[in-house]
């Protein structure tokens, strides 16, 4: 499986192995798919294998001076959502930046906020203006080529922190050991807290939840002043929801000996 299975169309056919991410995948295997248990082998999820050891390819000095930043300014990313789950979030980008600006003379009204957009979902900032609010990509990219996967990764590289709705990379910028904050909407409670593999990233700890966008700036001024709640139950989610037979292990290389076994 490469995504979350309870979220997905359900599984026509019994394969003789489904190679699971996590123990969450297993259960949502069996309950969702009836997956028979003794078909199901726990790999880790081997899509994010190439987050593990990667390094940034330009400094700071040449990451911002290619995208018109000042290396003198923190970073921020807000990283999008996709159409199906947020529609148009330029609004609470907007919100956001305006409570970022709130805080007279910090780091956090100093920071520069560069918006993702999901590479679905990026015409809707085609319009958007807004001072110190980067687009980068402007028009969208899956990470699917060497020079985007590495525009990615920079980006989160040089960011304190990341903001969002709903999204899988909050699961990579966790990987990278950045502070997630999910800013919790009305307009999207059914894509956050009534989703299954939302929750089951909430409850783990690992992510700050704000129910409005002065909350979130107020976690971020805590975060730059160095008070990171969530560091300990972030990295134990990404230990156990991404390579859940150790760190050290890439979960494309259990996922190979499984298949060996198999065959």
């Amino acid at each position: 499986s490469w995504d979350f299975l309870s979220v997905k169309g359900l599984l026509v056919h019994s394969p003789k192995l489904l190679l699971a991410w996590n123990e969450g995948h297993v259960r949502d295997a069996i309950t969702h798919h009836d997956m028979p248990q003794g078909r199901i082998k726990i790999a880790g999820a081997s899509v994010f294998d190439d987050w593990f050891g990667l390094k940034p390819s330009l400094s700071l000095e040449k990451f911002c001076e290619a995208n018109g930043l000042d290396k003198q300014r923190p970073i921020v990313t807000y990283l999008g959502s996709s159409h199906v789950a947020v529609r148009d979030e330029s609004w609470l980008v907007e919100k956001l930046r305006k409570a970022l600006d709130a805080f007279s003379d910090s780091h956090a009204q100093k920071a520069q906020l560069i918006v993702r957009p999901h590479p679905m979902n990026y015409r809707i900032y085609k319009k958007f203006s807004m001072p110190c609010v980067f687009i980068l990509p402007k028009g969208g990219a899956l990470p699917d080529t060497k020079e985007s996967f590495q525009l990615f990764y920079d980006t989160l590289y040089y960011s304190t922190a990341v903001f969002g709705v709903s999204t899988s990379a909050f699961i990579e910028s966790m990987i990278m050991d950045k502070p997630v904050i999910s800013i919790l909407a009305e307009r999207y409670k059914k894509t956050q807290l009534e989703i299954q593999h939302f929750r089951d990233l909430s409850e783990s700890g690992a992510l700050e939840l704000a129910h409005t966008e002065e909350e979130a700036a107020e976690i971020l001024k805590r975060i730059f002043d160095g008070d990171d709640q969530t560091k300990s139950a972030r990295n134990a989610f990404v230990k156990s929801f991404v390579r859940p037979l150790g760190l050290d292990k890439p979960a494309s290389e259990a996922a190979a000996e499984e298949i060996e076994k198999l065959v």
